[in-house]
């Protein structure tokens, strides 16, 4: 183990710095247009459904856990329970900190 007392066998892939991107990181519009394309009903806002499905889509292991901490604890900033436009920037952050990639 490090001094971070992280063991270094673990799979989870550590956010990435900005500096630490590569040319085959997805883009943020890319991002930003997968993810409103979850917005089925077109209210302009993802509920936590909607985020499971983007979750499930982008491969996560545990979508409905990843939309709960997504939506609740990192985007949601009104605490309405819904990932509004204006919200969407950090859902966006959350996605790419955590090392998702668009599945092409």
């Amino acid at each position: 183990m490090n001094s971070l007392n992280v063991d270094k066998r673990c799979r989870r892939q550590r956010g990435k710095k900005k500096e630490d991107w590569s040319p085959n990181d997805p883009p943020v519009d890319q991002l930003m247009m997968m993810l409103e394309r979850y917005d089925h009903n077109r209210d302009g806002r993802l509920s936590n459904e909607e985020i499971k499905q983007a979750f499930r889509s982008l491969g996560s292991h545990l979508p409905e856990w990843r939309a709960h901490r997504a939506g609740l604890h990192h985007t949601d900033a009104n605490n309405d329970g819904l990932i509004s436009k204006e919200e969407l920037d950090n859902m966006v952050k959350y996605v790419t900190e955590r090392g998702y990639k668009i599945k092409l």
